[in-house]
């Protein structure tokens, strides 16, 4: 942001408080802007400690400062006046579940999460004394509480599985659910019953939940806990790899210390900001719900927000917002993408050989697309780029020949030019032929500011036997 004495820092959160009202928090500075008018106002310049995590409920937005700063705060958004609750933790991190504040890497322990009483329709929410007491033994249903995963170190942040709260910590995942039982004597009193505890890579602050499962990141891949079975099952603790494409080395460089994760459910998109060998976010990695491939943008976006169903993207090397796809550039400049994914071909022990690729779409005079094969050999060896081409709305125009393989032969099609994109109907085919390969991989990389579409591809090829069989 521009504003304040904060200027030019890194935006840690953003929240739409209106249609015509977006907060933003940076350094120790809360501000608001206006899009219709574009004016900038600095709401709050005095927090303790670097802001470091917000959430909007109803006209109020409750903003955390971090364990050596003030305790959690809410802002009225109708007046921009600011109160420290005087009896709710300092954390790190806030979360909205089941009508309740959560707070999670508290000043009391880094690994607890600590959940307020519900939202009692009356007044400010969570913010009086009985909303963050200990009750004592018997606990009501609506009451507050805390659970902690100590082996597992600070909470990194939270996502949801139906009535599950699942909590993302540094080396591990814990998922609990506030119900209630009956207790002789007493009545209905609240019970946590603990799905699962598991220690592991853990994840850091970029996490997202979507109807396919919760989404986070680590220094080893982006991953996602998957619904697996009854509640009282511990369900929401199947991880799956989502990076294991991309190979082993590809994150020995990244640092995900301050990703972000947001769910772009009109697209099948999930967006990953990270940082790739740099001190700052630098790299957008995006998932395909869909096709299971991914692409990867060289963007500098340290947080995002979505506002209906627009996505923007705040930089986190200067103070632009950028309104993601929207347009072919990154501020102007070329923007450099990558899509790569596996092409299934056969059971895992299958060895094929590829005859011919296929792949139409509509480029810009000004596209170049270079298309690269990589594949895993009979000994399970991975061996990248054996063939590699050139694709212009002419066609081909030029390859690199590549381990063992043999000539291509050009067909590229130019077709008519979009009245409307100015982009070019292109469909070419060519005949390649490659070692046999257990696995095949195919990736498509540009840098420039022109539109594309590719709209499909296809691999034909030949069945050449089973791994260990003469």
């Amino acid at each position: 942001m521009t504003t304040g004495t904060d200027a030019g820092k890194i935006i840690k959160f953003s929240i739409e408080a209106s249609s015509d009202l977006w907060i933003f928090g940076y350094g120790t500075t809360v501000s608001s802007y206006v899009p219709s008018t574009g004016v900038t106002t600095v709401l709050k310049d005095d927090f303790t400690d670097d802001v470091t995590d917000a959430v909007k409920w109803g006209s109020w937005i409750y903003i955390a400062s971090g364990i050596a700063g003030d305790k959690v705060t809410y802002m009225v958004i109708a007046t921009s006046a600011f109160t420290e609750i005087a009896t709710a933790p300092k954390c790190e991190r806030l979360f909205l579940f089941d009508r309740r504040l959560v707070c999670g890497n508290t000043d009391t322990n880094i690994s607890e999460v600590h959940y307020s009483r519900q939202d009692q329709q009356s007044g400010v929410p969570w913010s009086g004394a009985d909303d963050w007491t200990m009750p004592g033994a018997n606990r009501l249903a609506e009451d507050e509480g805390t659970v902690t995963f100590d082996n597992a170190e600070g909470v990194a942040g939270f996502g949801t599985n139906d009535n599950q709260l699942v909590t993302i910590l540094d080396k591990g995942r814990l998922g609990f659910r506030i119900t209630v039982i009956d207790a002789a004597t007493i009545g209905l009193v609240q019970d946590v019953p603990i799905d699962f505890q598991k220690l592991g890579f853990g994840g850091t602050r970029g996490i997202t939940a979507t109807s396919k499962g919760i989404y986070y990141i680590n220094d080893h891949g982006v991953w996602i806990i998957s619904p697996g079975g009854a509640q009282e099952s511990g369900n929401a603790k199947i991880d799956h790899k989502l990076t294991t494409l991309l190979g082993e080395d590809f994150f020995k460089n990244y640092d995900s210390s301050d990703s972000d994760i947001v769910a772009v459910e009109t697209k099948d998109l999930v967006l990953v900001s990270t940082r790739d060998n740099s001190a700052a976010n630098n790299t957008l990695l995006v998932f395909d719900e869909v096709a299971k491939s991914w692409m990867i943008w060289k963007k500098a976006i340290s947080r995002f927000m979505k506002i209906d169903q627009e996505v923007y993207g705040t930089s986190s090397t200067d103070t632009t917002i950028f309104k993601l796809f929207d347009g072919s550039s990154s501020a102007s400049a070329p923007m450099y993408t990558i899509y790569e994914q596996e092409v299934p071909i056969g059971a895992f022990d299958e060895l094929y050989a590829m005859d011919k690729f296929i792949c139409g779409g509509r480029l810009s005079d000004q596209t170049t697309i270079t298309i690269e094969f990589d594949i895993y050999d009979r000994q399970w060896k991975k061996l990248a780029n054996v063939a590699s081409l050139t694709w212009t709305a002419d066609g081909i125009t030029r390859r690199v020949a590549g381990v063992r393989s043999s000539g291509v032969r050009r067909d590229g099609v130019r077709g008519r030019i979009d009245g409307i994109t100015g982009m070019i109907e292109s469909l070419l085919s060519y005949n390649v032929a490659t070692r046999d390969f257990l696995r095949l991989v195919l990736r498509f990389t540009s840098q420039d500011k022109s539109p594309h579409e590719i709209n499909f591809f296809s691999v034909l090829s030949q069945f050449r036997g089973i791994v260990g069989q003469s």
